[in-house]
């Protein structure tokens, strides 16, 4: 009566065996036809390398704005406030969502502005120009901001990269140390926040 209890359970450690040897075959077939990381260098441009990790980071926050149910966007994670902690830098309160998705967007537009060389937003610390105020709203003015950074980033290439940018020289740390690269361009290369 034991033996076909043993019987079975042979069986399923070697089902488990075959499904692991399986999967690991594929697995190993995909890795296997994937192009060596210099032949993908062949294609990349300054612009593609930047929008890759910009992707990311529009998916994640777009998702997060669209995964919260509309009557969650005034949670405020917490109540206290941060007053003579950096005055100059916003609001004391801690944002609600809407008001932190409002100030992603108008911070995009910021950059993008930045990038292109125009003028930027006023007060995004302060939720910007923007009268957007319901979720519909807010995701349509996320989807605009990022789309703007997109088409801007799209338009970095060589020769435009190595330009510092009004806004790389604002958001300087205070202690920080500066020097000029071989192209001439002012690197960071210490600062203490």
């Amino acid at each position: 009566m034991t033996r076909p209890a043993n019987s079975v359970a042979i069986i399923r450690i070697l089902i488990v065996v075959l499904i692991l040897l399986i999967i690991g075959f594929y697995a190993w077939q995909a890795f296997a036809q994937e192009p060596p990381a210099a032949e993908l260098s062949k294609k990349e441009t300054v612009s593609s390398a930047f929008l890759r990790g910009f992707k990311y980071q529009e998916y994640e926050v777009r998702s997060a704005a669209e995964a919260m149910p509309e009557d969650k966007y005034d949670y405020r994670p917490a109540a206290g406030l941060f007053k003579n902690e950096k005055p100059e830098y916003g609001p004391s309160q801690v944002r609600t969502f809407a008001e932190q998705v409002k100030h992603v967007a108008c911070s995009n537009f910021a950059f993008a502005a930045e990038f292109d060389g125009a003028k930027p937003p006023e007060r995004c610390d302060m939720g910007g120009p923007s009268p957007a105020k319901t979720k519909r709203e807010l995701l349509i003015y996320l989807r605009d901001s990022f789309a703007a950074v997109e088409k801007s980033l799209g338009n970095i290439n060589e020769k435009t990269c190595s330009i510092p940018s009004k806004a790389l020289m604002r958001a300087r740390p205070p202690d920080s140390t500066w020097r000029r690269s071989s192209s001439g361009t002012p690197r960071i290369i210490a600062a203490r926040w």
